[in-house]
């Protein structure tokens, strides 16, 4: 388990661990983190894809468009291209200054 941010501070500044441990525990912290938003992204996009969908045929056009390009069903396709298009918005936000 990664302790906490602060426990790691307090460990840092009462030697009771090195430099070297104290970044590997803040970089597994930024790694949890970005994950984290990477699935707030898909959460987000998901829903909106989902809100779409306001009729039968919406529903059934979109599940067969989800078959014919080789996905089990539309929630199949829709987790797919929600994490594609999270993953391109985490790496636009890495090209940001």
């Amino acid at each position: 388990m990664i302790p906490t941010i602060e426990q790691i501070i307090e460990d840092l500044t009462a030697g009771a661990i090195t430099k070297g441990q104290a970044l590997v525990w803040i970089s597994q912290h930024l790694e949890r983190a970005q994950e984290g938003l990477r699935d707030e992204f898909a959460a987000s996009i998901c829903a909106a894809m989902v809100s779409t969908i306001r009729t039968d045929d919406d529903y059934y056009r979109a599940k067969q468009c989800a078959v014919n390009m080789g996905f089990k069903g539309l929630s199949d396709w829709f987790a797919f291209d929600s994490y594609k298009q999270a993953e391109a918005l985490m790496a636009a936000r890495q090209e940001q200054p």
